[in-house]
């Protein structure tokens, strides 16, 4: 089978530095980039903050960020949203070592993807940590500096785009969510999991549990890749799936469509069996 060659980047070099400004907090970051933007700059923005982050900009698009402690890297996103093996994304950074090809484009090269799916991946990817930057706490600083790289505007961004998020419950629909979850916890008082998620971005809408935020909204991700990659790979035209159910070293977890609430999942998980927690589940959404 014949791939199009495929160059996410070409040409470039390096083309000046600018002095770093102090933003009083992180909110200011929005209108800093769109000014870039608008202005078409061409290089890289370095936030330093709480950790470091770093955003490319091209032709008026954003071609990549990089947060330093962000969580997952390109890879483990298409394992959790295309179903790739750690052996297929081994093989492509080998091929990428030997050709001096790009991840994304090795992976295009050898037909471990299609260019659409290498968009979508990329797409998740760098909203996850634009999302992740602007939740900065304190002052930051921002520092640009403009080079002469060039990129396959298939495979950049408006921030527009980027910052599109799910629309938050409204506040009749979060105290039901609230309930639905509270009596699954009630029949079930050794939950190690309990939550409520957004579908299609894995946004967290209700936890209950005693975790870190932040673990609760990688679950979240975690589990909408899960519904999806079950939609997408499985059931193919049967119709969405309404529960998907995973076990692994004893720990269980169900992920449930909620019928009355659009694009919302509810996720049960512990050390109980399978049947217990969709039961739970079932009699908790039947109310």
């Amino acid at each position: 089978m014949s791939v199009p060659k495929l160059r996410l980047v070409y040409g470039g070099g390096p083309e000046r530095s600018e002095a770093a400004r102090t933003l009083a907090s992180i909110e200011e970051a929005e209108p800093l980039l769109q000014g870039l933007l608008a202005a078409r700059f061409n290089g890289e923005v370095l936030f330093r903050g709480q950790s470091q982050a770093r955003c490319c900009l091209y032709d008026g698009t954003v071609a990549w960020i990089r947060v330093d402690d962000h969580p997952e890297h390109l890879g483990a996103v298409m394992k959790r949203e295309l179903g790739l093996s750690q052996a297929s994304l081994g093989r492509a950074i080998a091929h990428c070592r030997d050709s001096g090809l790009r991840f994304g484009e090795g992976l295009v090269a050898l037909g471990l993807v299609q260019p659409a799916e290498l968009r979508s991946c990329l797409f998740r990817h760098i909203s996850d940590q634009l999302w992740e930057l602007l939740t900065w706490a304190g002052p930051v600083t921002a520092e640009t500096s403009g080079w002469l790289y060039r990129y396959d505007h298939a495979f950049t961004f408006s921030l527009a785009e980027l910052m599109v998020r799910p629309t938050p419950p409204s506040p009749d629909a979060r105290a039901r969510l609230e309930a639905l979850v509270q009596q699954c916890r009630q029949r079930l008082p050794s939950l190690e999991v309990a939550c409520v998620i957004e579908e299609e971005e894995g946004t967290l809408l209700h936890p209950t549990t005693g975790e870190e935020r932040a673990t609760l909204d990688l679950l979240g991700l975690c589990t909408a890749g899960l519904h999806r990659l079950v939609a997408n790979r499985v059931t193919r035209h049967d119709g969405e799936p309404r529960c998907v159910v995973a076990d692994t070293a004893g720990t269980a977890i169900v992920v449930t469509r909620i019928p009355w609430y659009r694009g919302g999942l509810l996720v049960l998980g512990g050390r109980q069996t399978l049947g217990r927690l969709i039961s739970v589940a079932n009699s908790a959404l039947e109310r």
